[in-house]
């Protein structure tokens, strides 16, 4: 019984996903995703701590280099507890 309830947590909150923005980005320029991080549960209610973050390729120019490097920005869009 506990080992199934840890089987819940791990699918809903990814665990065995490894955090990757590339894979997360694909061929995309940006793009958007949502965290489940942490969940409070009752008998008559749950709440889980979400984070949605935004995601977007872009190309800088470091000093002294001719090349540009592509890079990930991300950047928090959204973060708190939701009764789900």
């Amino acid at each position: 019984m506990i080992y199934d309830l840890f089987e819940d947590y791990e699918n809903e909150m990814e665990l065995n996903r490894p955090f990757n923005p590339e894979i997360l980005l694909g061929t995309t320029q940006e793009g958007r995703e949502t965290f489940h991080r942490a969940f409070i549960e009752s008998e008559n209610r749950t709440d889980v701590f979400i984070t949605e973050k935004g995601f977007r390729r872009i190309e800088q120019v470091p000093p002294a280099v001719p090349t540009p490097t592509s890079m990930i920005q991300e950047r928090i869009i959204k973060e708190g507890w939701e009764q789900i």
